[in-house]
This record gives structure tokens, C-alpha cells and sequence, in this order.
């Protein structure tokens, strides 16, 4: 007779710059920013513009047949600003669609890949570009936290098991704070990206899940 066990490992997944992030911003929407920094809201005093973040990460390692438990998405807040007044803002995650599959080095605010376009600039369409729902939001203002934010919750723990079982296609979320774009002055937070020199403030993805392993016990016969 076999007997199940059940494993609980975590795994931290913190690439360098084969990570996958981008800035994609409304002030110049055909050109790529997929080696900088991780930008939301607007971080001009005069223009107005839409800064957003697209973050995925491969989780090829974990096996299919696991059952996520627990994730938590970090990204290091390196500066932060509120000349608008705006006090605080959410900061959301939405997952991209199936067909969403950008390029980190290709993709801008008007296209997630070459010759291929958002629906709705800037990832912006609930239909095709992104889910409506948020999968997980934090509270930011414009004091820099000089540490590691934590996006957590029920819907992005389903995201990564969906990316890991193959229900969902991993094209990662979008990372954007609506409520503090497009003002008169600079409202914004900016992240570290995953080609930072400084391998600790790299993003990074905490994921713990369960393995179903069945061991089949065996008998020495002398």
C-alpha cells in the first residue's frame, strides 16, 4: 500500500536581468523602458502623464501538480513623491490576458510586443488586455518606504496557481496606481527593477505550495 505525504517548500524567485519588468508610460507611447526602473503614477511637475509597471515572473520550477498556498509579489520602493497633495493612493495589480504575451525589450504603452498593440493603450482594456478584477493592491503615498512593498491576497495566490497548472496563461499583471496619473504635479513611486547592480532589491516572488508525493514501501527479502 502506498502512503501520501504532503511537502511544503517555498521557493524565492528573484531573477537578475532575465527577470521581466517594464515601464510603459503615456508621455512616450512608442518608446520601450524595459532596463529601468518601475514606475507608477505621474512623476512630472508640469505634464501630465500615466506611468505603469508590467512584472512577470517564469515559474517553470514549481511542479504542475502543486497546490500554491501562499504568495507574496515584492518590489523595492527606491523613491516616492506627492507635490500634488494627494496624501495616498492604491497601487493594483491586474493580471494580463491570454494573448498579452509582451516583450520585456519591445513592449511600450501603445504595444505589448512588435506589430502587435493594447487594446486600449497603456494595457488598459478590462476585455483583452487586462482582468478586471485586481489581484492584489496596497495602499502607497509619496514617502519612500527604502524597502520591500508586499502585494498578498486570495486572487493573486490563485493567479500563480493558475500560472503553475497551466489554467491560466503567465503573462504576469500590470502595475498601476490610477488614482495618482495625470496630475499638475508629480505624484508618483518608483520601484527596483530586475536589472538593478544591487542583486538584493531585485523583484522578487515568495511562493509556497504543497507536493502530493506517494512513497511505495518496499520489503528487503533475505
Amino acid at each position: 500500500e502506498a502512503y501520501p505525504y504532503i511537502f511544503d517548500p517555498t521557493t524565492t524567485l528573484q531573477p537578475g536581468s532575465e527577470g521581466f519588468d517594464a515601464l510603459i508610460r503615456s508621455n512616450a507611447p512608442d518608446e520601450n523602458a524595459g532596463a529601468v526602473t518601475i514606475n507608477i503614477g505621474d512623476d512630472h511637475e508640469t505634464e501630465l502623464r500615466a506611468l505603469r509597471g508590467l512584472v512577470k515572473w517564469d515559474v517553470s520550477s514549481i511542479p504542475a501538480s502543486s497546490t500554491v498556498t501562499a504568495v507574496t509579489l515584492s518590489l523595492r520602493e527606491g523613491g516616492a513623491g506627492d507635490n500634488a497633495g494627494v496624501g495616498s493612493w492604491a497601487a493594483d495589480l491586474q493580471r494580463l490576458q491570454a494573448g498579452r504575451d509582451w516583450v520585456e525589450a519591445e513592449t511600450t504603452w501603445n504595444i505589448y510586443k512588435t506589430a502587435n498593440s493594447w487594446t486600449t493603450a497603456g494595457a488598459a482594456s478590462t476585455t483583452s488586455d487586462i482582468l478586471a478584477a485586481v489581484s492584489a493592491t496596497v495602499t502607497l503615498d509619496g514617502t519612500a518606504a527604502l524597502a520591500f512593498i508586499d502585494w498578498i491576497g486570495a486572487t493573486l495566490t490563485a493567479d500563480v496557481q493558475g500560472f503553475v497548472d497551466g489554467s491560466y496563461t503567465n503573462n504576469g499583471w500590470r502595475l498601476a496606481a490610477p488614482s495618482a496619473e495625470n496630475k499638475v504635479a508629480s505624484v508618483y513611486n518608483w520601484f527596483n527593477s530586475s536589472d538593478d547592480a544591487t542583486a538584493s532589491y531585485r523583484p522578487k516572488l515568495v511562493v509556497t505550495y504543497t507536493v502530493p508525493v506517494t512513497f511505495i514501501p518496499w520489503v528487503m527479502v533475505i
